[in-house]
């Protein structure tokens, strides 16, 4: 495929050859063109090298894989992160230790899990994590976004349950909306913001906005469900017009950096 491709590309008239690989196999297609093209979200950010070796040490843990399984046996929906989201997560936070990590969005916990996996292999850093939990068999909350899906908590589980023991000496969980919470957590500066709370406009944009003027120069948002609102063209238009790098992971993530 990939031979295919380069030729396609070197060649006259190539674009309409790429167009009908494209049209027969979307997903093989877009991996080969983007290791054809050099394009890596984390490409200008980690070196290559280290993205390798950072990937192949989180996937030869196994730690993904054990996690969901045991999700998997316990919850319907589980409402977890993509695979390849999680690994740019692990791999930034490997690289560049960052010191303070604020996310939102926790649910049962396996983005948590792979945060503090990496914070505990650098020996360094916390994570502050603001959670709004549904628990399943029991009412939504008023105030939950009407817009939520079915991702729920376990009666009798607690949010980030399935985050293993040895992590939790660098985790701080806050429970509560992202609104109304983040004011005062992003008072201080953060090197690393990931985004997957409430996926309404107005949360997004906010989350974005206060994040953004938060971080370190030099850090980092992680922005999931891009594609749930406008909030996040909205503001590479009006709040990310000096980021030094916007990268997509796929259609639904990207990775913004701010100026060092």
């Amino acid at each position: 495929m990939i031979s295919r491709l380069r030729k396609s590309i070197r060649d006259l008239g190539g674009l309409s050859r790429v167009w009908k690989l494209t049209i027969r196999n979307p997903k093989r297609t877009w991996r080969s063109l983007r290791r054809v093209l050099g394009h890596h979200p984390l490409a200008g950010i980690v070196a290559r090298s280290e993205r390798k070796i950072y990937t192949d040490e989180l996937r030869s843990s196994g730690l993904i894989p054990r996690l969901g399984d045991r999700l998997m046996d316990t919850v319907e929906d589980s409402g977890v992160m993509r695979v390849p989201h999680l690994e740019a997560i692990y791999v930034y936070i490997r690289s560049c230790r960052p010191d303070r990590v604020v996310e939102t969005g926790v649910c049962n916990g396996l983005s948590s899990a792979v945060i503090l996996a990496a914070l505990h292999r650098n020996g360094s850093g916390r994570l502050i994590s603001v959670d709004f939990p549904e628990f399943a068999g029991q009412p939504r909350p008023d105030d939950m976004w009407e817009g939520k899906g079915g991702a729920a908590i376990p009666n009798g589980k607690s949010p980030g349950w399935i985050i293993p023991h040895e992590y939790r000496d660098r985790w701080q969980l806050q429970i509560g909306k992202s609104q109304d919470l983040l004011p005062d957590i992003l008072q201080e500066k953060l090197d690393l913001f990931i985004s997957d709370g409430e996926h309404s406009y107005d949360a997004q944009f906010m989350e974005f906005s206060q994040a953004w003027r938060a971080l370190r120069g030099g850090g980092v948002l992680m922005l999931t469900d891009i594609n749930s609102s406008a909030a996040f063209e909205d503001a590479r238009r009006t709040v990310f017009d000096n980021a030094s790098i916007i990268r997509y992971v796929d259609h639904s993530a990207a990775i913004v950096r701010a100026p060092l």
